[in-house]
């Protein structure tokens, strides 16, 4: 909500990055798939024993997650003197009156999963504004626009593509590659030194023991190879080939060089954050190991 207003009073789209980001990780891993249950905290590594609870019969947080899912749509578009502004890519549909002409505009796409969105925008009468497309932060620039299938030459400025010209019924189209990333964290986080997370566009993964029984995902090092995308049940996993470490001694402390750590190569599958804690307990990790050691 903060991000919101710094939106409305900048028009700068670090804003509306950040609310994409707390939207897709931090704010729907709050609420189980069937939307029953709810978390008071996203820890980024459990055991298992995290799990969300029952609706509260004095509910606290709760309530905050259930009215800002429910007021979504209030953050996809917003409307200046110079034109329309999309901020949030959904599958939607509006009806925007500016300088007294009637605009239907619609949102058609598979986002974040994908990363093409097919806008398209009927006008009662012909009329000319500035239509501003929000280019998120992780594409680093990278996209590709037409319309009406004609490229078109786009200038971005903070953080925003503009398309000035005169509407009547014409078709927008831009995809963002959906480009697999490690992230770093400060190296004052000790926590996270020598480890990364994963995302996919918008989107952070984790790893889940469900989906990994073969080791445990705190051992789990990502390695080098080539991380891939996968499709099931409507969803993108990603798995890759990796290195699970096996401490084969019971001391709490050893000398190095004399600990008969092992390391195995294993194929692991990360799901977004977001869906975690839907299925049987056990442990999950969003910080991975990033080499073998």
């Amino acid at each position: 909500m903060w991000n919101w207003r710094m939106l409305l009073a900048t028009g700068e789209g670090r804003f509306a990055d950040v609310m994409e980001q707390t939207l897709y990780n931090g704010l729907l891993s709050g609420i189980s798939l069937d939307g029953k249950n709810y978390f008071y905290v996203n820890p980024l590594e459990d055991r298992g024993k995290h799990r969300r609870q029952p609706w509260y019969e004095v509910a606290c947080c709760p309530l905050n997650l259930a009215r800002t899912l429910g007021s979504i749509q209030n953050y996809v578009y917003a409307v200046s003197e110079d034109g329309i502004w999309i901020h949030l890519y959904e599958e939607s549909k509006a009806k925007i009156n500016l300088s007294n002409h009637d605009i239907l505009i619609s949102q058609k796409t598979a986002y974040p999963y994908e990363g093409k969105v097919k806008i398209e925008i009927s006008v009662n009468s012909p009329s000319e504004f500035t239509l501003f497309l929000r280019i998120p932060g992780w594409t680093d620039g990278k996209f590709n626009v037409d319309v009406n299938g004609n490229p078109i030459k786009s200038v971005v400025e903070k953080g925003y593509l503009k398309i000035k010209m005169i509407w009547e019924k014409d078709i927008v189209t831009i995809e963002f590659p959906m480009k697999i990333k490690k992230v770093k964290s400060n190296s004052f986080v000790r926590e996270n030194t020598d480890k990364v997370a994963i995302t996919r566009g918008p989107v952070v993964y984790c790893a889940e023991a469900c989906d990994n029984p073969e080791f445990d995902v705190w051992n789990l090092t990502v390695g080098t190879s080539k991380i891939r995308e996968e499709r099931e049940n409507n969803i993108v996993v990603l798995k890759g080939n990796g290195f699970a470490k096996e401490d084969n001694w019971d001391l709490l402390y050893q000398e190095k060089g004399k600990d008969k750590n092992v390391h195995r190569q294993v194929e692991f599958t990360l799901v977004p954050y977001h869906m975690w804690a839907n299925r049987k307990p056990g442990p999950m990790a969003v910080w991975l190991f990033d080499r073998k050691g």
